[in-house]
């Protein structure tokens, strides 16, 4: 198929943007069968440690495609630059969480202490889109909140192209209310719409949460 295309000849790759939806399924599936197997190395054209979620684009020419996406379903993948450094200056306080789209209606509580004051941050799963990120004082009282399924969606406003990295100014959501500021930084975000039981939003967080009149 790449040859009938001109984009593999006499074991080069030249590639090629402008390719048809079922050129893009077809290999994509064929590549990540071969990988899951271990029989990718046969393909002696492949360039070394060829990944075939992150590396079709630059090898190929084009994005990856997913059985679905012809039928207008979307899938998008995007993961923090772990090499750009990340900006915590007014913040207190960092903690990793995660939220996978099958724990619909349910409510992770994370307790931590600042300045020897008790809080609490709680990620509530709405949907299997939406979860809702939000911190409480040791009464419970509800101080600073924010849902997370729209800032997803402008992450992925790039369409069905995955992104292999993105920059922490592009993965951060922050939120101020009375003084106190909330920043959710993702680590990565995993989108699948499509009509399985596995479709939602797969959500890899940093919570980060400041008091008011805090200079960290």
């Amino acid at each position: 198929m790449l040859q009938a295309e001109g984009i593999l000849h006499e074991g080069k790759i030249t590639p090629k943007a402008d390719v048809s939806m079922n050129l893009r399924l077809e290999t994509t599936n064929i590549l990540n069968y071969l990988e899951a197997h271990d029989y990718d190395h046969y393909l002696t054209w492949l360039p070394q440690d060829f990944n075939a979620h992150k590396d079709m684009k630059s090898v190929f020419g084009f994005e990856p495609a997913y059985p679905g996406m012809d039928r207008g379903f979307r899938y998008f993948y995007a993961a923090l630059d772990a090499q750009q450094p990340v900006d915590i200056s007014g913040f207190d306080i960092m903690v990793r969480a995660n939220s996978h789209n099958r724990e619909t209606e349910q409510t992770a509580e994370i307790d931590f202490t600042v300045q020897g004051e008790p809080y609490k941050f709680l990620l509530q799963r709405l949907s299997n889109k939406e979860v809702r990120v939000a911190v409480q004082n040791a009464a419970g009282e509800e101080l600073i909140s924010t849902g997370l399924y729209d800032f997803a969606q402008t992450i992925a406003e790039f369409g069905n192209e995955s992104k292999h990295t993105l920059p922490p100014e592009n993965m951060s959501l922050e939120v101020e209310n009375n003084g106190y500021k909330l920043r959710v930084l993702l680590e990565n975000i995993n989108i699948n719409e499509d009509d399985s039981v596995y479709a939602g939003v797969d959500y890899g967080l940093m919570l980060m949460f400041g008091v008011p009149g805090d200079d960290a």
